[in-house]
């Protein structure tokens, strides 16, 4: 390894760690504080907390790596226009290429980390987090309900209660609405109820008493009115197992999934859009690591705000563009296969271009 290479490696290494480190805490304090309640009243220890961070991790790393690729090579290639060694280098007769390869091998290092991220890490972290938010929540019922305040312990439950007692086990005048079937709404108006725990500790069990049940179903355009003496309502503390969401499933599951012939032609699309993104995000990645240098390169005099500034405006842009493309397979204007590789090839046109720039003109500006 050259001296050279080993300087650019040196600088591209620091500010990709740090744009690493910082997105990523800023990612996962975006996903924890809407459940810092949650977890404050569902009483888990500080080792499950630990467990279920590492377990968040890998659902937003498809966006934090890409990310961080194109900010440490921009960066770097900023830090070292700015106090003129890159024109130093070039007037040296050093040939573009010996910052080009650094930087593959980087893009490369990035594309390796995403794709296993997407391929196996994601599903498997999907899956755990979801299980793991259903468990807190169903468990934040055995500790009690406080009064006068909405609960939402599980999404699409909402409970509500005048009067609690018994560590706000035994309820009155209780509201419940249940919306996790957005196409069969029930609400409920009791004049009492109560919190139980099954005797294996499989199921919260809320029992209501002297009610009415208020059901309407979208599906059939219809409503009933029911009243009750007694209503039975179960909260599995385990997830019920209903089959994987697109993901929570590996690339080797989407696939499948889409040529079972029982598989819908909408469902088949979506298992397809997921499938094509998992693979192009890695590529992406790449791309945008290999794009971070020659913006650096170009328009490094505009020191380390304007290449922050610079390529965030690029991810922006790439990331538009990748839903953009997500749309229009969705809505069946172009094939998955296709659509969700359009920001890649548009990228790619675009880096190729900015590096046969460096390669005719050096680090000057056209």
């Amino acid at each position: 390894m050259t001296i050279l290479s080993r300087l650019i490696y040196k600088e591209i290494f620091f500010p990709l760690i740090f744009s690493f480190i910082v997105l990523s805490a800023i990612l996962l304090l975006g996903r924890l504080l809407p459940l810092t309640g949650l977890l404050l009243r569902s009483g888990i220890g500080f080792s499950q907390v630990l467990h279920f961070i590492l377990v968040l991790v890998p659902t937003f790393l498809l966006f934090v790596l890409p990310l961080s690729g194109l900010l440490g090579t921009s960066l770097a290639m900023v830090r070292l226009n700015k106090d003129n060694e890159l024109i130093a280098i070039f007037a040296a007769g050093i040939s573009p290429k010996k910052i080009f390869t650094p930087v593959f091998v980087v893009g490369v290092c990035i594309w390796i980390l995403t794709f296993i991220t997407g391929a196996f890490l994601l599903p498997k972290a999907k899956t755990v987090a979801h299980k793991f938010i259903y468990q807190i929540s169903t468990k934040t019922l055995t500790r009690g309900i406080p009064p006068l305040t909405f609960v939402s312990p599980i999404k699409g439950l909402t409970l509500f209660v005048n009067v609690s007692k018994a560590h706000g086990r035994r309820l009155k005048g209780v509201f419940l609405q249940d919306a996790r079937n957005p196409k069969a709404i029930s609400e409920i108006f009791a004049r009492k109820g109560e919190i139980l725990t099954s005797k294996d500790g499989s199921c919260i069990i809320l029992s209501l008493k002297d009610g009415t049940l208020h059901q309407i179903d979208f599906s059939q355009d219809s409503s009933n009115i029911i009243k009750f003496d007694s209503y039975i309502l179960k909260l599995y503390v385990t997830l019920p197992s209903k089959g994987k969401s697109r993901g929570e499933m590996g690339l080797k599951e989407l696939i499948q999934d889409a040529q079972n012939p029982n598989t819908s032609p909408k469902q088949k699309k979506r298992l397809l859009i997921e499938f094509n993104k998992r693979l192009a995000l890695p590529i992406g990645a790449l791309i945008l690591a290999m794009l971070g240098a020659p913006l650096g390169i170009k328009f490094g005099r505009t020191g380390i705000s304007g290449g922050v500034a610079l390529s965030l405006s690029a991810f922006i842009i790439y990331y538009i563009l990748l839903v953009l493309s997500e749309n229009l397979a969705e809505v069946g204007m172009l094939s998955p296969w296709i659509s969700l590789w359009i920001p890649n090839i548009l990228f790619a046109a675009l880096t190729w271009w900015l590096w046969k720039k460096i390669y005719e003109n050096g680090p000057l500006l056209d």
